[in-house]
């Protein structure tokens, strides 16, 4: 059976593909979802950088195309100065209609050669400066060397961006050149300042604003304006260029708000994730369960080898049986008992091959009992046969057996053979009856000389009669009614000689123990010659207190009487020592209402040492120089034979021994359970 569960327990090649094969189910799903999410990242992240890129050049052609048409726009004014010979107010004119159709300038100026400012204009609340003292010192040596130059070039330039006033700004130069000969290379410049912030919100569109942070920028990378609708940028994707504008350079740079790649928007990466997610839940309570398992196989092989090794080095025999009453396990100490095989009990059914033909039907009557849960939680005894035929006892002990969810599959069974116990307890037996007699003969000995004080008187009365009849006859008296008299005393004496002489020889005499009813008072009765025999000989006062109506015993007189006469025997040395006014021996007996008889001896005399208590009852234990130490421990195992106990009170002015014993009723009660 242990070799088949090791079999059943052992791992397989499939058992192992159980495992493995989530594993690499669960390996090359995890490989495939992280390839397709780092995909579906860098795609979103391409597309991400690719609109990115796009917008900035949508920013950057939108910006330069305004600044470039601005510039025309100027040039133009600067040319028709010169070309029409406009008056000041009139160019006022012209300069204003340029400050209000260009959002971008928030001021703008016509200056002379020397730079003093002839027409000046600023958009209200820009708090730009309207002459040249809001030029940087770099760019006023190159917007004098502009007017110098030859009036043919014409050129026009931007300033690099700086810090105004009103805020970050640039310049925008446009020479104003003379016609008239022997005139200056120029009449003058007109000067526009044009707030970058301006520029950037007149340009960058929203729909580009809510998603980039737009930058403008000089060539030292110094951010001079920036364009932030929903807030900074994330700087994960991040583009810049360069604004080529005549005369300066600007960066441009945009800075998107969107973060990393998010695969939780992404319905199918989400769900990938999610059922990989349950996935790796799965396969950790698989392996949980796996390794749960696992363990609980090894326990079971444990726990089945443990048991076996159990089972097979106990000296008890063991037997499990189904609740059909087929035997399914039986042990190696079961197998020696009964003389079979394991092989030829296993699998087995009633009639069973070790069953005495003769107790047939105890063992089916008891099978019943068991398996209809009616059996009772004692063992019991009945008889096997060994397969050579051999009678043996054993004794049999049934306790349900249940499996793990608390269900009874059928009964174990521990089986003992008793052959030794039975012929120990018979050796038992024996010896102590011997030791019964021996005590009786000892204690005959001691009241020997008692015994024929107490019959020289009837035999000496007896003898007086005998010799007084024979006188009056040889007298010639009549022998009428005096001779009647004498004769009835003579046999009276004779009967007590009698008496005395058949209670030592039932006292002595070795015999079987038989059980009978009997009468409380007629076991005192029956003892108390012999007791009274030992009484006068130490001057002792034996008193009886026995109460009527008490129930019958069931038990063996004669042993009863051994236990009473020792008793009363040590009761009456024990007071050897005290006054002779105290020197009292008391005989009760009294019951109780569950029928349990009570006798009691006691005496007066010097009590029990109390180091003496616990070894009183214990063999070969004595406190008298001639003693066997035999006395109360057979008086104990009598008692006890019959279902009573024997104890002992010490008390203050003697001891008391105390004998409880069933009445015969509560003992056919016991006999019927």
């Amino acid at each position: 059976m242990h070799n088949d569960v090791q079999a059943t327990l052992r791992p397989t090649l499939k058992s192992r593909l159980r495992w493995w094969l989530p594993v690499l189910i669960f390996t090359v799903l995890l490989a495939a979802s992280l390839s397709l999410l780092s995909l579906s990242t860098s795609h979103e992240s391409s597309q991400t950088q690719e609109q990115l890129i796009t917008d900035t050049l949508w920013v950057k052609q939108a910006i330069q195309y305004q600044l470039e048409h601005n510039a025309e726009s100027l040039q133009l004014i600067a040319r028709d100065i010169d070309a029409q010979a406009l008056p000041l107010p009139a160019v006022h004119a012209r300069l204003d209609a340029f400050l209000r159709n260009t959002r971008e300038a928030v001021s703008v100026t016509y200056v002379d050669t020397a730079l003093k400012p002839l027409v000046s204009l600023k958009r209200e609340g820009s708090g730009a400066a309207g002459d040249t003292s809001g030029l940087p010192e770099d760019e006023v040596a190159v917007v004098r060397a502009a007017m110098e130059k030859d009036r043919a070039s014409n050129q026009v330039f931007f300033g690099n961006p700086h810090m105004a006033a009103g805020g970050p700004s640039m310049h925008f130069y446009a020479p104003v050149p003379s016609a008239k000969t022997g005139a200056p290379a120029h009449r003058g410049v007109l000067v526009g300042v044009f707030a970058l912030s301006r520029i950037l919100d007149e340009n960058v569109p929203w729909w580009i604003a809510q998603d980039h942070e737009v930058a403008l920028s000089d060539l030292g990378e110094t951010v001079r304006s920036t364009r932030a609708v929903s807030g900074p940028g994330k700087n994960v994707y991040t583009h810049q260029t360069a604004l080529e504008l005549a005369g300066a350079s600007l960066l441009l740079r945009a800075n998107s708000l969107k973060g990393a790649p998010s695969w939780i928007p992404n319905a199918l990466r989400g769900s990938i994730a999610l059922l990989t997610g349950l996935l790796v839940l799965s396969l950790y309570a698989l392996w949980q369960d796996i390794r749960r398992r696992v363990h609980a196989e090894e326990m079971l092989l444990d726990e089945a080898a443990f048991r076996k090794a159990v089972g097979d080095s106990v000296v008890t025999g063991l037997r499990a049986r189904d609740l059909s009453g087929r035997v399914t396990y039986v042990n190696p100490a079961f197998c020696r008992m009964v003389g079979f095989a394991e092989d030829q009990l296993v699998g087995k059914s009633p009639p069973m091959a070790y069953w005495a033909p003769e107790y047939t039907q105890e063992y089916e009557q008891r099978m019943a009992s068991v398996f209809a849960g009616t059996v009772s939680q004692h063992a019991f005894e009945t008889v096997f046969q060994r397969a050579g035929g051999e009678r043996f006892p054993v004794m049999i002990y049934e306790a349900p057996l249940r499996d793990a969810h608390g269900r009874q599959t059928g009964w174990m069974s521990s089986i003992v053979d008793v052959s030794e116990q039975k012929q120990a307890e018979e050796n038992m037996r024996t010896q102590q009856e011997r030791l019964q007699n021996v005590a009786r003969l000892t204690t005959m000995g001691e009241i020997a000389s008692s015994m024929a004080h107490e019959l020289n008187q009837p035999l000496a009365a007896i003898t007086s009669y005998v010799t007084g009849t024979l006188n009056m006859l040889r007298d010639g008296k009549p022998a009428g009614d005096d001779i009647r008299q004498i004769l009835e005393k003579a046999n009276q004496q004779a009967q007590r000689a009698g008496q005395v002489i058949r209670r030592v020889h039932d006292y002595v005499r070795k015999r079987e123990p038989q059980r009978a009813e009997l009468a409380v008072h007629e076991l005192v009765q029956g003892c108390l010659p012999l007791v009274e025999l030992q009484a006068r000989k130490s001057a002792v006062h034996v008193t009886r207190d026995i109460a009527a109506d008490l129930p019958h015993l069931l038990a063996d007189p004669v042993l009863l009487e051994q236990v009473l006469l020792n008793l009363t025997r040590n009761a009456i040395e024990a007071m050897a020592a005290v006054p002779h006014e105290r020197r009292r021996l008391l005989i009760a007996a009294r019951a109780d209402a569950n029928d349990m008889l009570r006798i009691d001896v006691r005496d007066y005399g010097a009590g029990i040492p109390e180091e003496h208590h616990e070894k009183l009852f214990s063999a070969f234990f004595t406190t008298k120089s001639e003693g066997m130490g035999m006395g109360l421990s057979i008086c104990r195992s009598i008692i006890e034979a019959h279902g009573g106990r024997l104890w002992f009170e010490s008390l203050p002015d003697g001891t008391v021994f105390s004998i409880l014993l069933p009445g015969i009723a509560v003992v056919e009660k016991a006999a019927a359970e």
